[in-house]
Order: C-alpha cells, then sequence, then structure tokens
C-alpha cells in the first residue's frame, strides 16, 4: 500500500542517512541530502495516513511516532542548515527518528476513527505541541551529550561554547512547547473528562520533566553552570521525555490516553 511503502521508504533513508553521518569527510556529505528524502517520504506517510484514517495522525502509538519521529527529524535538519557544522549532531537525531519510527510500527496500526473525547481541535493542540517540544528537545540533547566527547572527537562539531548556546535555545524553545502542551492538555482533559488535571502518571512525569528543563535554563542563565555538568541535566531531563512519552502509558493506572 502507499502509506506502508512511503513509510519503508522513509526508514531506509533515515537508515542510509545514519550510515553516512558516521562516515568521515566527504563521503558523509550525501547523509543530509538522503535525510531530507526521507522527511519527504514520512511526510508522504503522514498525508496518507491522514487521509485513510480521516483525521490528524494521533489516534494510536503507531501515529504518535510517526509525528514525533516527523518533528524531530525537522527540527534536526533546519539547524544543521542554519547553522554549519551541526550535521553529526544528527547521528543522535536520526537514530531517535528511527527507534520511534520502529517502536510505531511494532504496534497495531490499522487506521481508525478517533473517539468520541479525541475529535477536539484542543488535542490536535495538545499533540503538535508536546512533539514539537520533543523535536527542539532531541537536537538540544544531542548538543549537549556533544560536551561529554573528549576534544578529540568534537572536532568536527561546533566548539563548545556554540553548542552549549545550541543546547540552551532549543531546550529554551522547546521548553515554551511544553509549556502549550500542558495547558492545551489541561484544557482539553475538562472539556472530555470535566478535570483539568487528576495527577495521573502522565500528568505528572510531563509537569516534573518540564519543571527539570526549567532547571536546565536556570541552571546556564542565572547559576553559572556550563559543560559537562549542564549536559548531565540535560541528559537527565531528556531520559524523563522518554519515560514520560513511551514508559509510562503503559502504566496500568493511566486512564487509556494513547500518548502524551
Amino acid at each position: 500500500m502507499p502509506e506502508q511503502a512511503a513509510f519503508a521508504a522513509a526508514v531506509g533513508l533515515y537508515g542510509a542517512g545514519l550510515v553516512l553521518l558516521a562516515l568521515p569527510g566527504r563521503r558523509g556529505r550525501p547523509a543530509v541530502p538522503a535525510l531530507g528524502l526521507g522527511l519527504l517520504a514520512h511526510g508522504a506517510a503522514l498525508a496518507l495516513r491522514w487521509h485513510a484514517a480521516g483525521h490528524m495522525p494521533g489516534a494510536d502509538l503507531y501515529e504518535l511516532n510517526l509525528v514525533g519521529a516527523f518533528l524531530a527529524m525537522a527540527v534536526y535538519l533546519w539547524i544543521q542548515r542554519r547553522y554549519p557544522g551541526t550535521r553529526h549532531l544528527g547521528l543522535f537525531a536520526t537514530a531517535a527518528a528511527l527507534a520511534l519510527l520502529l517502536y510505531g510500527a511494532a504496534h497495531p496500526h490499522a487506521p481508525a476513527p478517533l473517539a468520541e473525547e479525541y475529535r477536539s481541535g484542543w488535542f490536535a493542540v495538545h499533540v503538535l505541541a508536546a512533539f514539537a517540544a520533543y523535536g527542539c528537545y532531541v537536537t538540544s540533547t544531542a548538543a549537549a551529550a556533544a560536551l561529554l566527547l573528549p576534544p578529540r572527537r568534537r572536532e568536527r562539531l561546533p566548539g563548545p561554547d556554540r553548542l552549549e548556546d545550541l543546547a540552551f535555545r532549543l531546550a529554551a524553545h522547546g521548553f515554551v512547547f511544553h509549556a502549550a502542551m500542558l495547558a492545551s492538555g489541561a484544557v482539553w482533559a475538562a472539556n472530555a473528562w470535566g478535570r483539568y488535571w487528576s495527577w495521573d502518571p502522565v500528568e505528572t512525569w510531563s509537569l516534573a520533566t518540564w519543571l527539570l528543563y526549567a532547571f536546565f535554563l536556570h541552571a546556564r542563565a542565572f547559576l553559572g553552570w556550563h559543560g559537562r555538568r549542564l549536559a548531565a541535566v540535560s541528559l537527565a531531563a531528556f531520559a524523563s521525555i522518554v519515560y514520560t512519552f513511551w514508559g509510562v502509558p503503559h502504566i496500568p493506572v493511566h486512564p487509556g490516553r494513547p500518548g502524551p
């Protein structure tokens, strides 16, 4: 089917781009064009899914991960175009996108109509804001993690000050999207279930993760944290993101929402 073909093309091109990114010098230059073509195929898979399901993708784990991986790659490709020398940050971003796609594909994902409580504009805003935040956080984490590498392994990357600034700026953008996710989710929950906040595991961990990123931004802007210490906070916050989106929803006490 066309959607499966587009999905397979995206996975194949992302995989090829990941391999090329690991190559030194000129041999790795085709990586970004391959990833760009992969993003086009990915966008086609999203559009075909939207058409088949009759609604914005977001009804199940496959659709949610399809959206998340797309935004993660879109942010990375925009960053590497705007900031010279950041191509190799794509190793982390591309690996994250591939992991999302394969994880989503491992779950049942036949097109299905949205349940009544999800037929809300607030739900759409909630999902898009969640994964826009995730897209920013992925490349922010890649830049922060690069600070932990030995200097000789960072030769093909921008200097530590540039990496730290990039990690901070992207985390700040992600933080704003994250706040929009929390706010829109509260309004959606009030409309769907009659309550703005219920302290279920996803809500609680999402708020805790947002506060971790608040601490990351505060530590860099006001406490003078830099380098490895700041990178450690970024990695801890991103680990919390992963657990919130892909670990907590499997806890039985969560009331059945299929995503963030």
